[in-house]
């Protein structure tokens, strides 16, 4: 066995401790394993399972759902009808895959970086609080993860071998993640000119490399989308999009504009809904939820353009907040409070940690390492940015910012830790670079090397 292979085992067997531990842990209280938006996972898998088609209802008429995507609850009803229909199957499943993800991803940092740095990454991404929380919880996080990160190392296989095998199986793996979650729409769009590192200069070559890779994700996709628009009236992967345009990201610019609390604004505005459907006699009328969504939301956004950006980008900022929340609530020491988000974004930082420990701020204190171990990973992947900048690995740079900059920049006010799961890897290969960068500086600094210049070195790769 290569000692490449050993190393990406050992971030394996080191993941899997980690979450397996975890996962033993909550497994006495299964309930703790259901977020919010379990439900509407689990039950069209369960009327999938039973011939009821892709549906939300629990009883006739099983009118079809489209705020969901189809990915995961395939998924979840597979493991339903092989294992039987308990959550911890689900969540033990997801522990397999988090351990196997973190492999892949000292794989893929092998084909990009130095093994050092590549192991560092991975190992970085083992230890990561968030992906070992959502690989309890019974929501996408985990398997869109891996299915990023799939399509990423089929990229940069394919841009060593050229073998259009890699390329197709990017663009299937492009595919199943949008119908996994929505929010990657527009990725595979974004993505594809990775495909053209392999042809440098042949742009005819390029143009069909990035042409096949959209070609298949919109093959896969095309179907679902077809049957929303035969659904909602509109060609959309997920309802969940035109309502997220509306209740959070135009509610966070009202309440702004207003000063005064998002939970607030959207109550106002659930209101004012429900009222508007009722006058038009659609209160279940799908087609004319997602039109209003639109109309109403584009309304408000387009008034203050500038003033929506600067709120959507303050609002993205949540996402790189640590997971400590939800690890507590899973282990049953605290239920959290209701809106801290919203108090986050109005009152400040110490308000909204006071309003979610409801006053046992000390359990903070005893979080204080993991939120340690991550803000080291920023700080280590703002300097592994700079390195990769100094030795003009563009590929490398590009690869792994792409997905970081899109999945953190386009949510807005629905932004949370959660959002920020998918982009783990990423950061934590950019944070291997550095934290090896910063360590043979220090190395360095501590033996007085005359004439040492550790990050130029490390630029020119010569550590």
């Amino acid at each position: 066995m290569s000692s490449r292979l050993k190393r990406v085992l050992v971030i394996i067997l080191v993941a899997l401790l980690l979450r397996g531990i975890f996962f033993v842990v909550v497994s006495t209280h299964p309930e703790r394993l259901f977020h919010r938006d379990t439900g509407s996972y689990i039950r069209p898998a369960r009327n999938l399972l039973t011939g009821r088609g892709f549906s939300q209802q629990e009883a006739p008429p099983f009118t079809p759902d489209a705020r969901r995507t189809p990915v995961y609850p395939l998924l979840v009803a597979l493991l339903y009808g092989v294992f039987g229909q308990h959550p911890l199957l689900v969540a033990g499943g997801q522990v397999l895959l988090s351990a196997l993800t973190a492999g892949l991803v000292g794989l893929l940092g092998a084909r990009l970086l130095p093994e050092r740095e590549a192991c560092l990454g991975g190992l970085l991404l083992a230890l990561s609080l968030g992906s070992i929380v959502y690989s309890a919880y019974i929501l996408t996080e985990t398997l869109f993860t891996a299915l990023l990160l799939g399509m990423s190392y089929a990229l940069v296989v394919y841009r060593e071998k050229r073998r259009k095998r890699w390329l197709i199986g990017a663009g299937l793996l492009a595919g199943m993640a949008m119908l996994c979650r929505p929010i990657a729409l527009f990725y595979p769009l974004v993505a594809a000119p990775l495909a053209g590192f392999a042809h440098r200069g042949r742009w005819r070559e390029v143009f069909r490399a990035a042409l096949l890779l959209l070609g298949i994700a919109v093959l896969l996709v095309a179907p679902w989308l077809l049957r929303n628009y035969r659904l909602t009236g509109s060609l959309t992967l997920s309802t969940i999009s035109s309502r997220n345009l509306l209740l959070f990201n135009a509610v966070s610019l009202e309440a702004d504009l207003r000063g005064v609390g998002q939970a607030q604004v959207r109550a106002e505005m659930v209101e004012r809904l429900e009222q508007e459907l009722a006058q038009r006699g659609g209160a279940d009328d799908e087609a004319l939820q997602v039109r209003l969504h639109k109309e109403w939301g584009r309304k408000i956004v387009l008034a203050h353009p500038w003033r929506y950006l600067y709120v959507h980008l303050k609002n993205d900022l949540n996402s790189l907040l640590p997971n400590v929340t939800e690890f507590l609530e899973l282990l049953g020491v605290t239920q959290g409070g209701k809106g801290t988000l919203s108090v986050l974004n109005q009152y400040g930082l110490r308000a909204a940690v006071r309003h979610y420990f409801g006053g046992q701020v000390w359990l903070l204190a005893l979080l204080l390492p993991l939120v340690g171990l991550l803000g080291v990973t920023y700080l280590g992947a703002l300097v592994g940015l700079i390195i990769l900048v100094q030795r003009r690995a563009g590929f490398s740079l590009v690869l792994l910012l792409l997905p970081i900059a899109y999945f953190l920049l386009i949510p807005g006010a629905p932004s949370n830790p959660r959002f920020r799961v998918p982009v783990m890897p990423y950061v934590c290969l950019l944070a291997g670079t550095g934290l090896v960068a910063v360590w043979h500086w220090v190395r360095r600094r501590l033996h007085d090397v005359p004439g040492a210049n550790c990050p130029d070195d490390i630029a020119q790769g010569q550590i």
